[in-house]
């Protein structure tokens, strides 16, 4: 089997699939509330809502963004076809699974999709030796708080823990954004303000500068965290001001 040269640039910049894949996820999303109030489906769309929003709207541009941008990044080899196709059916595995209300084989599938897609990013780590941006620290907290969310969620279900579930959808639906879009754009913004692109030559930065900023993205991390913490407690005013 020969690929074009167009199917090519597709999977070795993942952004071309999944950037309209998030798009149409997220469009199907939204309509499920009219549709509902249309009585056109019977069932209440909040819970498939919401994770189409997250797993399956923001969750591809993630992936789409990541995919292309961390091998350049790392001067690493382009994720393959094999591998787009995977996470691609992932994907779209676990929103057709929303969609059928079936919300603990949805998550779970999601789940080995960021599994999977941070091994290929960190098979390809493997040859450099150069760190990636320090603030990319945020982004590792983005993928941990989905993963750590979605097992809390799966856990709140069988155990039946009010508090589980709210630290889990805070974890889920906003660290999971959150985290990623404050690392990304700590690395990309002052570069694109600036009227260039960042390179690979912007990774080489002298150690212990690298972990002072790794440092304090790190803290910025774990202070987020600390909010969801206190907000799953009860404590509303006290997590907004965190």
């Amino acid at each position: 089997f020969r690929m074009e040269p167009s199917q090519r640039v597709a999977f070795a910049e993942p952004f071309r699939i999944f950037f309209p894949l998030g798009l149409l996820l997220g469009a199907i999303g939204v309509s499920l509330w009219p549709l509902f109030y249309w009585h056109v489906i019977g069932f209440y769309p909040a819970a498939p809502h919401m994770r189409l929003m997250i797993e399956g709207l923001m969750g591809s541009f993630v992936i789409g963004f990541l995919g292309t941008a961390g091998p350049r990044l790392l001067e690493a080899k382009p994720l393959s076809a094999a591998e787009v196709i995977t996470l691609l059916v992932l994907e779209i595995s676990s929103a057709l699974s929303h969609l059928a209300q079936h919300q603990f084989a949805g998550d779970g599938l999601f789940l080995v999709l960021l599994l999977f897609f941070l091994g290929a990013l960190v098979r390809r780590r493997s040859a450099r030796m150069d760190p990636p941006p320090p603030s990319f620290v945020l982004v590792l907290f983005g993928f941990l708080n989905a993963l750590v969310g979605i097992i809390l969620l799966l856990s709140a279900a069988r155990l039946n823990s009010f508090f589980a579930n709210q630290l889990g959808t805070l974890m889920l639906n906003e660290g999971f954004i959150l985290c990623p879009i404050l690392g990304i754009g700590a690395f990309f913004l002052p570069k694109l303000l600036g009227g260039g692109f960042p390179e690979p030559a912007d990774l080489r930065i002298a150690s212990a500068l690298w972990r002072t900023r790794a440092a304090v993205a790190a803290l910025c991390g774990l202070a987020i965290w600390s909010s969801f913490l206190v907000e799953a407690l009860g404590w509303t005013r006290s997590a907004a001001l965190l």
